[in-house]
């Protein structure tokens, strides 16, 4: 999930959270696991 964490670094460094974001992803077979699901929780 090395991408996920790219986002949260990014999103910090430009002083947002992401208490109130939506996060937009395609329907892949990666973005339907249940690590990446409890990553973006």
């Amino acid at each position: 999930m090395r991408c996920w964490e790219q986002v949260r670094k990014r999103l910090t460094s430009l002083g947002e959270g992401l208490g109130e974001k939506i996060i937009h992803h395609d329907p892949g077979s990666v973005y339907a696991s249940y690590r990446w699901h409890e990553e973006i929780r």
